[in-house]
């Protein structure tokens, strides 16, 4: 499976080897390389459980393709959650362009990489949620839950590097988590990589267990 974003996100511009998709890997990975140069972006394989079968992992490593980004994917059952009610967030359907635009800056974008985030948002089909959470009357984190089929997940949750260490993230998230529940919601999940204490920390807190850890490589 491969997806092109323009750059923007990893997850957005990587390949990923499902079951019956490798074939003869060699041959898999040649092409797959050859369709992101034509795009103008670099090579960047997913490694995820299901692809360890294939043995990409180890030939991506002869191949001199240096591992990165180790991600874990954590899970939490919402039935057995409370949540305070946050105070400060609100919260909408559809993503307007000031919340477009604070969360672009928040993440540093630029403009070729805030249009591919705009047009990721556009295709969503599911019930969203788009969170701000206000820290003194100023937007000071944003975040984004789909939910579809009893589930929700959580993406882009950014706080303002500013107003960090403030309670702002984990305001915003019990927010989301709260909303999605009273959606139909009854399990989240998130990707957030390892190295992350802090958001580890906050997500450890809100009871969020590791699912499975999944990295990327990229040629050296």
């Amino acid at each position: 499976m491969l997806t092109f974003a323009d750059g923007y996100t990893k997850r957005a511009n990587s390949a990923t080897f499902l079951p019956g998709e490798a074939g003869d890997p060699r041959k898999s990975l040649e092409a797959v390389a050859q369709a992101y140069r034509e795009q103008g972006l670099p090579a960047i394989f997913r490694i995820t459980p299901l692809t360890f079968e294939f043995g990409i992992d180890r030939i991506l490593d002869l191949q001199q393709f240096s591992g990165f980004d180790e991600t874990c994917v954590q899970t939490l059952d919402l039935a057995d959650a409370r949540f305070l009610k946050a105070a400060d967030v609100t919260l909408a359907p559809m993503a307007d362009q000031v919340w477009r635009s604070a969360l672009a800056a928040a993440q540093d974008l630029d403009e070729t990489k805030t249009v591919a985030m705009g047009r990721i948002l556009d295709r969503i089909q599911d019930d969203t949620i788009y969170a701000t959470a206000f820290d003194a009357g100023d937007p000071a984190a944003w975040g984004v839950a789909v939910v579809a089929k009893g589930m929700m997940g959580l993406f882009n949750i950014v706080t303002d590097r500013k107003r960090r260490a403030r309670g702002n993230g984990g305001r915003l998230v019990r927010a989301l988590l709260d909303a999605g529940f009273s959606r139909g919601a009854r399990h989240a999940y998130l990707q957030v990589t390892a190295t992350n204490a802090a958001a580890n920390h906050l997500y450890g807190g809100l009871g969020f267990k590791e699912f499975y850890r999944y990295h990327y490589r990229r040629s050296s």
